[in-house]
């Protein structure tokens, strides 16, 4: 029996499953010495999966031919990141959080920033403590959690102070 190349793996695993006699009404893993996974038939319309590490193959069960095996590769993929713009949602910019301990530098900066009054990327509240949550700034002179310089161009993002509701726009 022949496998198609380009189905690898997976063909190799359903093949396996074909050949032992796996059906839909069992529950034992098949045997292809190929690593840890287990048959389950809870799939689509009583079709078996075979987990693996990553992705799911579904099999149709032991009458199909082996270079047919695979019918659907799902992979597995987390879901995308919500767009935030240039800050990311969970308020970093390049690794480093905005918000806590600030200190402004005219070198050497971790973030230039630009102030503006309108179409901002993130709004800033000056604290004097508590700066725990997104946009909180405490200005400090020493220990700063994030350097800032304020540039008047070539930013890396655009800032605007507010007095309330402090952080993404």
């Amino acid at each position: 029996m022949r496998i198609p190349r380009h189905l690898g793996i997976a063909a190799l695993l359903i093949g396996a499953s074909w050949l032992w006699g796996c059906s839909d009404d069992t529950e034992k893993p098949v045997d292809s010495g190929a690593g840890d996974h287990q048959v389950i038939p809870d799939g689509p319309a009583g079709e078996q999966k075979i987990y693996l590490d990553g992705p799911v193959f579904y099999d149709q069960g032991p009458d199909m031919a082996p270079d047919q095996a695979v019918d659907s590769v799902i992979p597995d993929a987390s879901p995308p990141d919500k767009d935030c713009g240039k800050i990311a949602c969970n308020c970093t910019y390049n690794g480093k959080k905005h918000y806590g301990k600030v200190q402004f530098v005219t070198s050497f900066p971790d973030i230039k920033v630009r102030e503006v009054t309108a179409f901002e990327d993130l709004k800033v509240e000056k604290v004097t403590a508590f700066a725990s949550s997104c946009g909180k700034w405490e200005i400090v002179t020493s220990l700063p959690d994030l350097k800032v310089q304020v540039v008047t161009s070539f930013e890396d993002i655009k800032i605007r102070y507010v007095t309330a509701f402090p952080g993404l726009p």
